[in-house]
Formats: C-alpha cells, structure tokens, sequence
C-alpha cells in the first residue's frame, strides 16, 4: 500500500492508455489506501500532489471529520479531471463519455472507504480491461506442404497475439520412430514465435503410434513446458504429475489446458484412459476456484462418449458456475462453432486443420454487461517463406 511517486503515476503499458487519465486512476487507487485511515492503519498527508502514504502507529484514535473532507475533496478534483477525457479503444478508437462525480454530504464522510471509492471507479467503466487476444491452430503439419507452409504461418501471426495455442496433432500418423516431426514444429515456433507458445497432446503425437510410450516420451521430450523458451510475464500453472495439464489467467479470462486424445484407433489401457479422464476433471475443477469471468479449456479431441468422465464432470462445473465457458479443440480438421453441449454457457470451438486455415483469432471482451467472445478466421498463407528466410 506504499506508493512512491513514480509507482503513482506508473502507466500499465498493457492498458495502452493516455498517461494523463492514468495519472488520475492511479491516485484514485492510491487514495483506497488512504481510507484506511479510518481503521488506524495510516494518515493522510495534506500535500497530495505526489499521492504519497504516509504510515502511523496502529491505535484507537479516529480521523477528523476535516481530514475525511480534505480525502473526499482531493478524490472529486481529480475525479472530475478524468470526466473531461474519454476511454478509447485503441483499435476503434470508440468514444466513452464518463460522468461528472458528485460531491459527497459532511454526514458521507466518515464512512468514505475503499468500497465506496471502487464502486465509484466501477460506476464509470473505470476498469476497463484491454481485451485478451490470442490465435489456435491444430492438427499440423501433415504433408509436404503443409511442413514448408508453417513457418510463414507461424511468423505471420500479427503482433496483437499474447500468446499461441497449438491443440494437438503436430503431425500425421506415423511409426513415431524419429525425432524428425517434433523438432521441425519445435524448431519453427522457436525461431519464428514472437509469442508464448502452449500445446496440448493429440492421438497422431504418441498414442496412435505403433509403440506410443516412445511417441510420448518424444512429445514431452519436446513440448513439455514449451512455453518456458518465451517471456511471458505472467506465471503458468502445471497439474503435479500430469505437467502437461496446464493454467494461467489473463485480465479475468482463465486458460485451462487438458489432455485429451481421439480414441478412433481404440483404448490401449482401459484404466489408464479412465484415470486420465479424472485428472483432467480434477485440475479443471480446481482451476476453476480461482477468480476468472470466462473459462477457456484447451483441449484436442472432439468430445465423444470416451471422455464422458470429463466431460460430464465439466458440464456440471459449468451449470454450477453460470460463467462463459469456451471449449475449443482440434481433432475434427473443420470448423465449427456451436452449443451442442447440454450447458447452454459453453460455447464449443473446433478450429481449422491448419492445412486448411491459418490459426484463428480468438478475441475475449469483458468490458460489456456479458463476455464478449470473437472469432478471426484468416485464410491460408500461400506465401512459403525462402530457405534464407526461414533461417
């Protein structure tokens, strides 16, 4: 709770907004802390030009009602500093009026605390959240083709994307007794991402191979936490035991990797399978204790009667929740987008084989009354990069 001046006047380079109104939200901030006073825990320094904090020895004595008005006061002028200017989009540089702040009556003061203060910032869409953007792909590279054609793909992402998503199936199905098709998709996103890259596991990757726990063993040879080779600056979350399982959040949306494989080629292991199914049940549901507005599971396999254990036990997470969910995965090669699911706040997602497509934009809002989740679909890169190029 100790602000220095520059900590007070710090602009959050993600929010991209203009330094000024940013100045004035932060000592909005600041004086949240301020209120504390009330409870013993700090004084209110007069000169506040700089929103400094100043400690006081806990006790029993009680602010003035002098002081609470000097807090009230300095709140409404850089209030009403910030109703002259507007939130803009950065994209759309859409227009936000925000309204005048009211002056609260001498009987309001003494009660003036942080709760009033973050209704009010609430009150005027002071917390506006840059929304999450990111770009999915799966089920590539398959041929030729497909093999020269990533690289461009991969370098063509715009730069908006805070991170990529590869949904499984990094390659045909084949004997998985060569190191050949990991390292071509790992040397690729490793050369050519500007972005964390995160990838869950798909059936062609080990459990289709003729002798899939080699098949595994090359994939978290890999691409287990391939997202460590990148700065991300946020922290990710991996379920013990199971490290392919992952977690992290950003501004409200929680991003819940889990693994699940098509099950065409049959169960190898019936008790293997079902305990699979559990862990992912398990780490989904405590992900979900963490405070998020949407919830996205990144997954491959379209869901079929061989992941019921899991999939039942998110339906009834989400019916209990009541928030947005997104389900998106791989697998089926096409897109599609519906509500199939019997939770009507899931929203299911099958991306393009990324021999058909390039990787989809996903672009979550939380600044409405309701989540916002939009999809880019961009078309396939026909430009292959030159051998120099690529290195």
């Amino acid at each position: 709770l100790f602000l220095t001046d520059n900590e007070a006047t710090q602009v959050p380079t993600e929010a991209g907004l203009a330094s000024k109104r940013m100045m004035h939200i932060n000592r909005l901030i600041a004086l949240a802390a301020c209120s504390l006073h009330s409870m013993g825990g700090f004084s209110y320094h007069p000169n506040y030009a700089s929103a400094t904090l100043q400690p006081r020895s806990m006790g029993n004595s009680k602010p003035s009602d002098k002081t609470n008005d000097n807090i009230i006061s300095w709140t409404e002028e850089h209030a009403r500093q910030i109703s002259k200017l507007h939130l803009l989009d950065e994209e759309n540089a859409t227009r936000t009026d925000l309204s005048s702040t009211n002056r609260a009556s001498p009987s309001q003061t003494a009660a003036f605390n942080s709760t009033t203060l973050a209704n009010v910032i609430s009150s005027r869409n002071l917390s506006y959240r840059k929304p999450v953007t990111f770009y999915a792909m799966g089920d590539a590279p398959y041929s030729s083709g497909d093999r020269d054609r990533l690289p461009g793909q991969i370098r063509g992402i715009p730069s908006d994307s805070e991170f990529i998503v590869h949904l499984g199936d990094m390659k045909g199905v084949d004997k998985c007794k060569s190191d050949g098709p990991y390292e071509l998709v790992s040397d690729a996103f490793l050369e050519f991402s500007t972005a964390p890259v995160f990838l869950t596991p798909g059936d062609n990757d080990y459990y289709d191979c003729d002798n899939w726990g080699m098949g595994w063993e090359r994939w978290t040879n890999y691409f287990l936490r391939f997202h460590d080779n990148f700065d991300k600056g946020w922290s990710v979350k991996h379920q013990p035991g199971r490290e392919e399982n992952f977690a992290f959040r950003r501004r409200g949306v929680l991003f819940i990797g889990v693994h699940t494989v098509g099950a065409g080629s049959g169960i190898k292991d019936k008790g293997d399978w079902e305990t699979l199914m559990k862990d992912n049940l398990k780490w989904t549901r405590e992900q979900l204790s963490m405070s998020h507005k949407v919830a996205v599971i990144l997954t491959h396999a379209r869901p079929t009667s061989a992941h019921d254990t899991y999939i039942d036990g998110l339906l009834e997470l989400a019916k209990e929740s009541g928030k947005s969910f997104l389900y998106m995965h791989g697998d089926t090669h096409r897109w599609s987008k519906d509500r199939s699911f019997d939770a009507s706040n899931i929203l299911r997602v099958a991306v393009d084989q990324g021999g058909i497509a390039d990787p989809v934009q996903v672009t979550i809002d939380l600044n409405g009354e309701e989540p916002d989740i939009s999809f880019k679909r961009r078309s396939l890169t026909k430009r292959f990069l030159r051998v120099e190029e690529q290195r």
